[in-house]
């Protein structure tokens, strides 16, 4: 049996991902993508690290050639929106082996958990067993999803954010990516009325207000 992929969110996590045995790994770009998809389905102990679009087209061919594939995704907003853009085109091929998830919101070594990044090669391994088999709903959902966020109207994501149940994360990522849509009365978006009440207090410095703007709601 070919040994799973392994496809991680965040450069530090495909980094510490990459410690994890067996530990032959495979960094992909736009350029490098045709041959890495290419010899993929005898690759052992692959990790896919490297752009969304890369990432894309490599997980799709790896989840059509029978290889287990393992989503590393965390639970914010930037990494549900790409999770369903890479779900979205695995579902819509054919696949021959199976697409699992390790997606979390918090560690109970990391009090204020913010995303994988923050753990440890040690402590990803130990979420290795805890990864879930993604479901035809969770296909479906990411795919429904994919369509409604990339569509002209934005209002069918009013219904999927209270409908999406397969993925976990996915309801409370499209509700906070609809607050971005601008205020009926201010015409602003949450960031955009976030950083505005951070420099009517003060905050002005670019670092400060990122780490403000992100410290609980992502």
């Amino acid at each position: 049996a070919l040994a799973p992929l392994r496809a991680a969110s965040a450069a530090r996590t495909a980094r510490t991902v990459a410690q994890l045995p067996p530990r032959r790994v495979t960094r992909t770009a736009p350029s490098s993508v045709a041959t890495s998809a290419t010899g993929i389905a005898g690759v052992r102990g692959l990790r896919l690290i490297g752009a969304a679009s890369a990432r894309a087209a490599v997980a799709a061919r790896v989840a059509a050639s029978g290889a287990e594939l393992v989503l590393w995704y965390e639970h914010d907003l930037f990494d549900q929106l790409a999770l369903v853009r890479l779900i979205a085109r695995i579902a819509a091929r054919p696949r021959g082996g199976s697409v699992s998830l390790v997606s979390i919101d918090r560690h109970v070594d990391v009090p204020a958990f913010l995303g994988l990044g923050q753990l440890e090669a040690h402590q990803l391994a130990a979420l290795w067993p805890r990864r879930t088999s993604l479901s035809r709903d969770a296909l479906d959902e990411a795919a429904a999803s994919w369509v409604a966020l990339t569509a002209a109207d934005p209002r069918a994501l009013l219904l999927l954010a209270k409908r999406v149940k397969a993925l976990p994360f996915l309801g409370a990522a499209l509700e906070r990516h609809l607050e971005e849509f601008p205020d009926r009365s201010s015409g602003l978006s949450r960031t955009e009325r976030t950083v505005l009440g951070l420099a009517a207090r003060g905050v002005t410095d670019t670092a400060a207000l990122l780490a403000e703007q992100t410290g609980g709601a992502q």
